[in-house]
């Protein structure tokens, strides 16, 4: 019920509300860490860092490895949505690493795929090369979130190094995936990586749509955070074209 509250169509606001509930009805305190990222989208990052911040502690004292890294899902996300890149690749880094010591590899696949596009966003093209094959090595095939970001940080490096039909290819199959779902985060970020790849090719009524398509997607997720951040890019205009190398 605490991820669908999080990941699904219900508002942070409401979210929140109805994840504290629950805590409250179970006394686990630790469902808490599903508000987490809920705080960020509502621009509240101390509350957002307390709460992740409580649960991993916990989880630590207690040896529940799996657990700690597992939460790297709350951590890398909550720092993106605060503008810190460098902490939310190194919480995602963190705990790609502990779950690989595991041996585990579902949450570890979409840990890398979420990792793929931070380290875009840092210009560290190699590692993000490096963070998509480890996310398709291990994604499951039906892995939505997993197969959808890893394309979209793929369709991004395409785009800039000039491989425009590869670009395109990736984030018209990403946005395929995520079409028929609920998830209004990653809906989100597909349409900025495809404003993303419009830009690049030069296409700026295709690149403003996109990016209001993301700003839509965030909105009715009550992410107060993000929609200024797009809007201050469609006030600056599109990224500079490339030429086209496919």
């Amino acid at each position: 019920m605490c991820n669908a509250l999080r990941y699904g169509p219900v508002p942070a606001v409401e979210a929140i509300d109805r994840i504290e509930a629950l805590s409250r009805e179970s006394g686990d305190s630790n469902l808490l860490i599903f508000t987490s990222a809920l705080f960020a989208m509502l621009g509240q990052f101390e509350e957002a860092r307390s709460r992740f911040s409580a649960t991993r502690t916990y989880l630590e004292d207690r040896g529940l490895l799996r657990l700690v890294g597992t939460i790297a899902l709350h951590g890398g996300w909550l720092e993106r949505l605060a503008g810190d890149l460098e902490a939310a690749d190194a919480a995602l880094a963190d705990g790609i690493a502990i779950l690989q010591s595991l041996g585990e590899t579902g949450v570890l696949s979409t840990l890398a795929a979420m990792r793929a596009g931070v380290l875009v966003e840092l210009g560290r093209a190699e590692e993000a090369e490096a963070s998509i094959r480890l996310a398709q090595e291990n994604g499951a095939p039906d892995d939505i979130a997993t197969q959808v970001a890893w394309r979209s940080a793929a369709a991004e490096l395409a785009a800039d190094g000039g491989r425009l039909k590869d670009a395109q290819r990736l984030v018209g199959e990403a946005i395929a995936l995520v079409e028929p779902t609920d998830f209004l985060e990653l809906r989100g970020g597909v349409f900025e990586a495809q404003a993303w790849v419009e830009s690049r090719a030069g296409r700026r009524d295709r690149w403003s749509a996109a990016l209001a398509r993301a700003i839509a997607e965030y909105e009715a997720k009550g992410d107060v955070v993000t929609p200024p951040r797009l809007r201050e890019q469609l006030a600056a205009g599109p990224p500079e074209a490339v030429t086209a190398a496919d």
